[in-house]
Parts: C-alpha cells; structure tokens; sequence
C-alpha cells in the first residue's frame, strides 16, 4: 500500500489508465473505500483521502470550514494522470468542489464525478446542527441513522479520539452554503439508498443540475449507509463502465 500524507493508494500501479480519488462520509476515513479498491479492475488505481484529524493523521487538527479544506486539497492533489472522483455524504461535497476548483485554477478536470448519499448541492442541508448537540444526543442521532457501528458506540475512548474530527465534518456540512456557478462539464453519476432518511432519491438526482455532460441516477435498497451491505463488485462495474465511456468520449 502506498500513500502520502493526504491520500492512501490501496491498490499501486505501474501506469495505471485512471486514478479514482475517494472522499469519505463526515467521521469516517480512507479505510472506508479499502474493500472497493480490491473490486476495481487492475487499470484503475484507488487513492482514497487521508484528511486531518481522521485516519493515521487523528492527532492532527481537522478542518471545520469548506472553503480552506477545498483550497488545500487542490494544493496537494496529483492530477498529473487522468482520474475521477468520487465522494460518499459529506465526501460528495468535497469532491464536487474539488472539480470546480480545479477548474477555477484551469486544471485538469476529472474524468466523471461520483455521488454517494449526498443531496445537491444547492439543497439544504440535513442534519445542520448536529454538529451542536452535546455528545450524547449526537451519539443519538447517529444510533438512529446507522451512522456508526454498534461496537464503536460501545468503546467511550475510542469514540473520544473520533468525536472532534466527526463534530468538524459536520460542522463543514452545516455551514458550507453554496455560491452558483455554470455546470461542470463533467459527467455525473449519483448513487444512493431508497430507504435515506437523509437524502431522498428527489435530493440526488438534483445534481443533474451540476452537469452539463450525462447524468445517472443508481439507487439500491438501505439507508444512508446502504453502502456497507451492496456488493462492491456491483459497485466497481457501475463505476468501470462510467469511466469506460468517459474514456470513448474523449478519444482515449
């Protein structure tokens, strides 16, 4: 496994055709996105993020406003191979504007744009003050929503070291908003569980409203973290074929 310091490339490559950057849910890190790696075909390289405060980087101070994560995440981010992006709840914001401040800067743009359980952008958010509920309403919430394992929710020090990084996501999540600007014009793919409390089927395909390429909406059975229970193979071939015809569009 390869890695730097923000970014962890479960599956290396020689000369992989296309890197698929990944963006965890709020609270969660690059471990996340380790099973799909292992169902992706050899030609696509997973690199999946390693933010501050979250991962092996837990002793770091975590970011709780967007726009300076955003802005440091297009400092660091190697696009000097195609890729693609994609981003599950929070992690879907992230990467939606990853590519638009790639673009402001003129950069390469991804490849195709993957949404997991995250409502457009211009929506409201859900959950916007969760972030201020003392520790055991929050825990709460998260009972309620599957959002954590049971077993977490039954270790008080191993959820003391999660909390500040968990609370700042969502903290990023409640206070984001959201400025317009034209659609990218890159294909958007939004995946999501019909059975969301959090973000209904209606609240995903609103991101058709960012592309101003093709757009497809997947949907399965679960809820906000219907993701745990499909199988990544179905998950990876909805994510080659997408990429396999980004890659016919532009002559690749």
């Amino acid at each position: 496994m390869a890695s730097n310091s923000w970014f962890i490339n479960f599956q290396a490559a020689n000369q992989p055709a296309l890197r698929l950057f990944c963006f965890p849910y709020a609270g969660g890190s690059a471990a996340v996105f380790r099973e799909l790696a292992g169902a992706l075909p050899s030609g696509i390289e997973l690199w999946a993020a390693n933010l501050p405060g979250h991962g092996s980087r837990l002793q770091e101070t975590p970011f709780s406003e967007l726009a300076p994560l955003v802005k440091r995440l297009a400092q660091v981010f190697p696009d000097d191979r195609p890729f693609a992006l994609l981003g599950y709840s929070l992690g879907g914001r992230l990467a939606f504007e990853l590519a638009r401040q790639l673009r402001r800067q003129e950069r390469h743009l991804p490849q195709h744009l993957f949404i997991i359980a995250s409502a457009a952008p211009h929506l409201p958010p859900q959950g916007s003050t969760w972030h201020t509920l003392p520790d055991a309403d929050l825990l709460a919430e998260l009972r309620q929503y599957n959002g954590l394992p049971e077993v977490l929710l039954e270790e008080p020090e191993v959820l003391d070291l999660l909390l500040p990084a968990l609370r700042a996501d969502l903290t990023i999540s409640a206070t984001a908003g959201y400025a317009r600007e034209r659609p990218l014009p890159v294909p958007i793919t939004a995946l999501g569980g019909r059975s969301d409390p959090l973000v209904t089927p209606e609240a995903l395909a609103a991101w058709r409203e960012h592309t101003s390429e093709h757009f497809r909406l997947d949907l399965f059975d679960g809820d906000h973290f219907f993701f745990r229970g499909v199988e990544r193979d179905l998950i990876a071939g909805i994510i080659n074929k997408a990429i396999g015809h980004a890659f016919v569009a532009n002559g690749r």
